[in-house]
């Protein structure tokens, strides 16, 4: 994928954050109405009245709604139960507990105790307890003893009601929707992230570090906070009936969500003290505690003051961070990030606010997590759009510097780049293989087929070179006709490489090119363990000047044996051979002179096909054509299509006959039929004269004019 490509999705990303925020601001409208999912669906039976708890003293007092039952001492509290139970049913009580004992009558009839993972006991997951009821427990009295879990805070009981676990279940699912949905924002954020890091760091399109790293922190600040939200309503746990590996994993994420916190801000907004000395305390909180935690000292929730005071400190940071940057986000172009960012700052000043009342402040703590993700995501995505268009910039540019436009190999300006980077560190390139390449006959392809046949020839070497070599290997244009590579590999492999370079050379073709021909010389390092690079491409150089000429050798021994050979051709042959000589050379000439002399002037090949080579104005005008695409459509090309179909066996017998004649001159005269564009009839008077080119071979010149008006008048 091109950079430009990657650019323009990550720009069409970032717009998208704004829909996000509108998104997640309809989850918060719908998540802070506290009465929205109770009015829903409330199957439970409450019984937060009619309690009586028992002190310590032995004495006994009624409470109702929810209580504190202190952070040591058991305390036992009852009631009586409804007139009517279910079987199925059961007694729901929320409260963080280290034991719950339940009687009816004297009789026990549950108890939850610590849980243990692995050989470690945990109250990890003790937050409800589910006491199953029989029918026969109605209008009796039931006593739940329940030991605190270790806090510094009081133990509240809350929530007491009589339910189903299906019911209880929809329940506590209904209540979590909310939160669902911000999950599935979370996960978006998350996937996006990690998979923007794993691109730019396999692709290494982008040099600056942090920046990746911070697509990194936020990718897993957004899985953990999803495993964060997601944990705290213990349903998999509920409905998989391992509580404490749920409430572990709620309360890993809770401690390591800081850490990322701090990370993004650190990775992102920069390295300053405050961010620094929260990823540092939450980073010493966590390993600390797992620490103890797995070697048996300590149980996780008895650290939960400490974890719950190091993550209040992120929301301060987050207020710090809102007003800090709002200014740079607007000079920056991202003014849209100014919604979510927003939506974070309030959010976690209520938030904050809710937790210095000892009230549930995960809702509003986690949507201003999610607000601070989306600002940070687009923030990132903006940065990353710029550093893309500025590394393509930057590439564009160094391809205008160091790379020639026409090959799409480097140029001079690179090679000689190169040869200081190969000449300050020779030990590193032992096994260096050079290769020096000059095009034949490029001069000569210009002059005869123009300047677009030495372009594709140019080209075509250039395509061969890359084919052959690939981008491994560094190749390079140094002049007109003239190409280098410099390879690291065995020798052995490289001459294999030039040989199967020369012959994709021989079987090249184009559109006005059949075969390219080059000079080739190679040197190699083990080869010549003393030279250094200069000397080693020098070498190379003298090796391909010694080809070239070996080449110009052949060439002069091929044309002096046609010559000898075209000396013994057909009597035809060597009586016109210099009397009226074309060639590409003057070719120009003889078209110049055929526009100003009178009559229509053309020139074909003597062969089979006839095809013409050039033809005067004149000559369309005698046919009734206007452009030439009309001229060839008419006659197809070809001195054939010219004559009249009843004519033209009769007119070729009699220009043979006169050219072979032993003491003719090579010329001819004949007259016939034409038929023109229009469909009219006309007569031909033609002058012919035959030759031999070294360029075109056997050709006619013949001259012609329009004499059917003359014809006419003699008739």
């Amino acid at each position: 994928m091109k950079q430009s490509e990657i650019a323009y999705i990550c720009k069409r990303i970032s717009q998208t954050i704004v829909l996000l925020t509108a998104l997640a601001a309809c989850i918060v409208a719908l998540g802070l109405r506290d009465d929205w999912v109770s009015q829903q669906i409330r199957p439970a039976i409450a019984l937060t009245d009619g309690w009586i708890r028992i002190n310590a003293d032995g004495t006994e007092e009624a409470v109702s709604g929810e209580f504190s039952i202190g952070t040591k001492d058991p305390v036992t509290f009852y009631r009586i139960l409804p007139e009517h139970v279910d079987e199925d049913e059961l007694l729901r009580i929320k409260c963080p507990y280290t034991t719950v004992d339940a009687y009816v009558d004297g009789e026990q009839i549950y108890h939850a105790g610590t849980a243990h993972l692995g050989r470690i006991e945990t109250t990890l997951g003790n937050v409800f307890a589910l006491i199953p009821l029989q029918a026969s427990y109605a209008g009796k009295e039931i006593r739940i003893t329940v030991e605190p879990r270790h806090s510094p805070f009081d133990v509240w009981i809350k929530d007491a009601a009589i339910t189903t676990m299906a019911l209880y279940s929809m329940e506590r699912i209904r209540m979590a929707l909310p939160y669902f949905g911000l999950s599935v924002l979370l996960f978006v954020i998350g996937t996006i992230s990690f998979g923007i890091f794993a691109l730019f760091k396999i692709t290494n399109s982008v040099a600056d570090s942090y920046l990746t790293k911070g697509f990194l922190y936020l990718g897993c600040f957004s899985v953990t906070m999803m495993a964060w939200i997601v944990s705290d309503y213990h349903i998999f746990g509920m409905l998989s009936g391992h509580m404490a590996l749920s409430g572990m994993i709620n309360y890993i994420a809770f401690m390591i969500c800081p850490f990322l916190f701090a990370g993004i801000l650190i990775h992102v907004f920069g390295n300053r003290i405050f961010y620094r000395l929260i990823y540092i305390l939450s980073g010493v909180n966590f390993v600390v505690q797992m620490l103890l935690f797995f070697t048996g000292v300590i149980d996780l929730p008895d650290g939960l003051i400490v974890s719950q005071g190091i993550t209040a400190l992120p929301f301060i940071a987050l207020v710090y961070f809102g007003i800090l940057f709002a200014g740079r986000m607007i000079r920056q172009r991202t003014g849209f990030l100014l919604v979510p960012m927003a939506f974070s700052v309030v959010l976690a000043l209520y938030g904050i606010y809710v937790y210095a009342m000892n009230r549930d402040w995960m809702l509003y703590a986690a949507f201003a997590l999610l607000f601070f993700a989306l600002t940070v995501a687009g923030y990132l995505l903006n940065m990353l759009f710029n550093a893309l268009r500025h590394n393509i910039e930057l590439q564009q540019m160094k391809k205008i510097a160091y790379f020639d436009q026409m090959t799409g190999l480097e140029n001079r300006r690179g090679y000689d780049e190169y040869i200081k980077e190969l000449t300050l560190n020779p030990a590193e390139h032992r096994a260096l293989c050079t290769l020096m390449l000059d095009v034949n006959g490029l001069k000569k392809t210009n002059d005869t087929k123009g300047h677009q046949a030495g372009d594709e020839l140019l080209i075509g070497t250039a395509k061969c070179i890359q084919e052959v070599f690939g981008e491994e290997q560094r190749c390079f244009r140094t002049g007109g006709d003239e190409f280098v590579v410099i390879a690291q590999m065995e020798p052995v492999f490289f001459r294999k490489k030039t040989q199967e370079l020369k012959d994709l050379l021989r079987q090249w073709k184009g559109v006005n090119i059949d075969g390219i021909s080059a000079s080739i010389g190679v040197a190699d390092r083990m080869e010549n363990p003393s030279l250094s690079v200069k000397q080693l491409l020098d070498l190379a150089d003298q090796r391909m000047y010694k080809n070239k000429h070996e080449y110009y050798a052949s060439q002069l021994v091929t044309i002096q044996e046609q010559e000898m050979s075209r000396q013994e051709h057909s009597t035809r042959q060597s009586r016109i051979r210099d009397q009226f000589a074309l060639t590409r050379y003057t070719m120009p000439i003889i078209s110049k002179l055929a526009e100003v002399i009178p009559g229509g002037f053309f020139i074909y090949h003597e062969d089979d096909e006839r095809e013409l080579i050039y033809q005067s104005h004149k000559v369309l005008e005698i046919f009734g054509c206007e452009t030439l695409e009309e001229f060839k459509e008419l006659t197809g090309y070809t001195f054939r299509g010219m004559v009249h179909p009843d004519d033209f066996e009769r007119v070729q017998a009699s220009i043979d006959q006169q050219i072979d004649d032993e003491e003719g001159i090579g010329e001819d005269h004949v007259m016939y039929r034409i038929i023109r564009k229009d469909g009219e009839i006309r007569m031909i008077d033609d002058y012919g004269h035959f030759s031999h080119s070294s360029d075109y071979g056997d050709i006619y010149y013949v001259f012609i004019n329009d004499i059917t008006e003359l014809k006419s008048n003699d008739d």
